[in-house]
C-alpha cells in the first residue's frame, strides 16, 4: 500500500439515430447493382434501407426484395434509415457467398419494439435536452409526458441523462435507467426545480465528521446548512443513497458502516442508533440505482459484501455470501442501469466484473481485466457507455468502452496521461468532458470525451486545486464542479465548468476541516 492512500477524505452527490446496425457490401465491376434480401418479423409501415450514395428503399411488407439499378459503388454501405413502427430492425450479411457477382443479398430481421418516455414536472426556462444511450437525443419545451422516437427490441437497455440543463431551473432524472420489458417504459421522472435547494455533504476524515452545504443553483456557491454531525472513528468513505433518501459512512478503523437519514428539506442527516458491523475493513460502498442494495469492498478479506436496504430505514442485512475479488479491493461501483458492478482491486492491478441479478442482487462473477498500476477508482459515465480507472502508480487514466450486451471493459485505445498519483475521476452529466484529480501534484486533468470510442484527449494544462485533492465531483447541471483536498486551509473549491471546453475556472473556495469525499443529494 503506498503512503497517504488510507485517507480518502471524498465529495458524494447524489435527436432520432440511423440504424444501429449496417453491412458492407461491396459491388463489383463498373455495371449497375442489384440488392435482393429477406425481410422477416415487420408489423408495420416506415421501414426504410439507404445506401451510402444516398439512394433510399422503403420495404413495406416481410418476405423477398429485389432493389435493381442502383449505381456501381452505391451499395458499399446499406443502412437502417428509419425504423418501422412498433419494431426494431437489423441488418446481416448471411455469410460468405452472399454476393453473385452484381447481386448483392442482404438479411433484415424485425422484433417487437417498445418506447422509453415518461414526464417532465417543474420546468421553468428553455433548453432542456434529454438524451438516452449516449446517442438519441429529445428537446423538452414544457412539464409533461415525453417519449424518445427510437424504440428498442424487448431487453434492450436504456439509459436517461441531462444533456443540457434549461436556462432557467436545474433538472434531475430518476428511474431512468433499465431494461425494456415487453410493452413501453413510461416511468422515468425529471423533476426540475428553480430553487437553490439541493445539499452537498463532504466526509472530513481528520475531524471524523460530515459537513452539510446548501448549493446555489446559479452561483455553485455552498453554504454551511447544519452543523457537522459525528462519522465514527476512522471514516474513510461517503455514498449517497441514489433515491436521496439515506447516507452511509464505511469506517476502516472500527469495521462498521454507519447509516443517517436525510431530511429532504433541511439535508440535516440523522443517524441509527448503532452501525452495521463488519469484520473485513470496509473501504468503499456502492448503492444500485434502485436503492434496493448496498455493495461493500472489504479491503481486508478481498472480498465484496451484498446487502439488502431497508426502505423504511436504510438498514443493512445481508444478502448473500459475499464474493471474492482481487486483491485489496479498495473501489466499487454500478453501471446506471444497476446490471453490472466494477471493483477496482488496487494490490492486483485489475477491475472485477460481475453481473447484477435484479431480483436478488446477487452478484455472479464475470471475470476482470487489466488496469493500470496501483488502480484506485473507478467511474462509468452517465450514459453507461464508457468506464475510467484512474492508475495512481502509473500516473495514467485508462479508458474502456463497455460492452452494451455483457457489461465487459473493453480498453479504449492508451491510457492518458494525468498528473502525479491520479486519485478519481467525473464525467460531466452530458458525458463530454472527464476530470481526474492528481494527489501529489496538487492539481485537476481535465479531457474532452471522444463521443464514438469513449478516449480522452487533454484540453490544456491541469488546473491548480490549491491543496492535495481527494475527490471530485460535478453538480447535477453541468454547470460546477468541486474539489475536496486534504490540507487545512481552503480545502473544498468551486469551479465553473466552461461549457464549449470543459476548463475549470476557480470561483470562491469554501474552508472545511479537512475534506476528502464530497456527495451530492439528489434535488
Amino acid at each position: 500500500m503506498r503512503q497517504n492512500h488510507w485517507t480518502l477524505p471524498l465529495v458524494a452527490a447524489a435527436g432520432i439515430g440511423l440504424s444501429s446496425a449496417s453491412i458492407g457490401a461491396h459491388a463489383t465491376g463498373g455495371h449497375a447493382t442489384a440488392v435482393t434480401g429477406t425481410v422477416s418479423g415487420l408489423s408495420g409501415p416506415g421501414l426504410i434501407l439507404q445506401y451510402a450514395n444516398g439512394a433510399t428503399h422503403p420495404i413495406e411488407a416481410n418476405g423477398e426484395f429485389r432493389i435493381a439499378g442502383l449505381p456501381a459503388g452505391g451499395a458499399d454501405t446499406i443502412t437502417i434509415l428509419a425504423q418501422p413502427e412498433g419494431a426494431h430492425c437489423t441488418v446481416s450479411n448471411p455469410g460468405s457467398g452472399s454476393t453473385d457477382g452484381e447481386v448483392i443479398r442482404i438479411k433484415v430481421d424485425c422484433a417487437p419494439a417498445y418506447r422509453v418516455g415518461g414526464n417532465v414536472t417543474g420546468l421553468t426556462g428553455q433548453g432542456l435536452r434529454l438524451r438516452n444511450n449516449g446517442g438519441e437525443n429529445l428537446a423538452i419545451a414544457a412539464d409533461g409526458g415525453f417519449v424518445f422516437p427510437d424504440a428498442l427490441p424487448a431487453g434492450g437497455a436504456y439509459v436517461v441523462s441531462i444533456e443540457t440543463q434549461p436556462d432557467q431551473s436545474v433538472c434531475a432524472v430518476s428511474k431512468g435507467a433499465g431494461r425494456v420489458g415487453i410493452k413501453d417504459v413510461v416511468d422515468v421522472t425529471v423533476a426540475c426545480n428553480t430553487n437553490a435547494s439541493g445539499f452537498a455533504y463532504v466526509l472530513n476524515t481528520a475531524a471524523k465528521n460530515i459537513s452539510i452545504f446548501r448549493i446555489d443553483a446559479g452561483t455553485g456557491e455552498l453554504t454551511a446548512a447544519r452543523e457537522p454531525v459525528p462519522a465514527g472513528r476512522d471514516p474513510l468513505s461517503l455514498t449517497i443513497d441514489p433515491l436521496g433518501r439515506f447516507a452511509y459512512v464505511a469506517n476502516y478503523g472500527s469495521n462498521d458502516i454507519l447509516i443517517y437519514r436525510i431530511d429532504r428539506a433541511t439535508g440535516a442527516l440523522t443517524a441509527a442508533e448503532s452501525p452495521v458491523v463488519m469484520s473485513d475493513y470496509p473501504i468503499s460502498i456502492a448503492l444500485d440505482p434502485a436503492g434496493h442494495y448496498a455493495y461493500v469492498a472489504n479491503s481486508g478479506s478481498n472480498s465484496l459484501g451484498v446487502y439488502r436496504i431497508d426502505p423504511a430505514n436504510g438498514a443493512l442485512t445481508t444478502a448473500g455470501p459475499p464474493v471474492a475479488t482481487g486483491a485489496f479491493p479498495i473501489f466499487v461501483t454500478l453501471d446506471p442501469a444497476g446490471r453490472h458492478a466494477y471493483v477496482v482491486n488496487y494490490g492486483s492491478g485489475s477491475v472485477s466484473r460481475y453481473d447484477v441479478d435484479p431480483g436478488t442482487g446477487q452478484l455472479t462473477g464475470a471475470g476482470s481485466v487489466a488496469a493500470g498500476t496501483f488502480p484506485f477508482s473507478i467511474t462509468v459515465d452517465p450514459a453507461g457507455r464508457f468506464a475510467y480507472v484512474a492508475n495512481s502508480g502509473a500516473n495514467t487514466v485508462s479508458s474502456y468502452r463497455i460492452d452494451a450486451a455483457s457489461g465487459a471493459l473493453i480498453p479504449a485505445g492508451k491510457p492518458a496521461a494525468t498528473g502525479t498519483d491520479p486519485q478519481f475521476i467525473a464525467v460531466d452529466p452530458g458525458g463530454r468532458f472527464a476530470y481526474v484529480t492528481n494527489y501529489s501534484s496538487s492539481n485537476v486533468s481535465v479531457y474532452r470525451v471522444d463521443n464514438a470510442t469513449g478516449a480522452l484527449k487533454a484540453t490544456g494544462s491541469p488546473v491548480a486545486a490549491g491543496g492535495i485533492p481527494i475527490s471530485i465531483s460535478t453538480d447535477p447541471s453541468g454547470k460546477f464542479a468541486y474539489v475536496a483536498t486534504l490540507n487545512t486551509g481552503n480545502n473544498l473549491s468551486t469551479y465553473r465548468i466552461d461549457a464549449r471546453s470543459g476548463r475549470l475556472s476557480a470561483t470562491r473556495p469554501r474552508q472545511a476541516t479537512d475534506s476528502g469525499w464530497f456527495s451530492f443529494s439528489d434535488r
